[in-house]
């Protein structure tokens, strides 16, 4: 298995565990998340906005510490960004929503697709600034074993 596949996987079971979560963007019409894989599609003419609600799933740190079954690591960084523009300013119980829908599965079934497990090492963060209202940040760091090479002695 490769960093790739668990990407796939990862965005795939996101988009799943996300589809009841209700949106709304600029126009206050209810919306689904968008995910994309690394970063943001080029955007096509200075006028094109920004996707709000988005996740970005970006490949971080592969460690390899010997070959055999559990001896690589890939490191996951979820960043968000939500449009929340209510008066109430409570943007954060989104965003802590999105953390705590991620940790529940990874932490209660930490298996995704049959070979990758996710460790039970996450953090997440919001950015409390109120310059980018009425749109807001956050992210969220995961780890994953990957299926690894084994060794092919002669």
């Amino acid at each position: 298995m490769t960093p790739e596949i668990l990407q796939n996987a990862l965005k795939k079971e996101l988009q799943t565990l996300f589809s009841d979560i209700e949106f709304r963007d600029e126009n206050d019409k209810k919306v689904k998340m968008k995910f994309f894989k690394q970063t943001f599609p080029r955007k096509e003419s200075d006028d094109d906005t920004e996707p709000f609600p988005w996740c970005i799933i970006q490949l971080g740190e592969n460690a390899v510490t010997d070959v055999g079954y559990l001896n690589q690591k890939q490191d996951i960084l979820l960043l968000f960004g939500i449009y929340y523009d209510k008066a109430d300013c409570q943007y954060q119980h989104v965003l802590f929503t999105l953390f705590e829908r991620v940790k529940k599965r990874f932490l209660t079934n930490p298996l995704l697709d049959g070979c990758f497990s996710a460790l039970p090492m996450m953090k997440s963060r919001m950015e409390d600034d109120e310059e980018t209202y009425p749109y807001y940040f956050g992210a969220m760091s995961l780890c994953f074993y990957i299926t690894n090479y084994e060794r092919e002695d002669d």
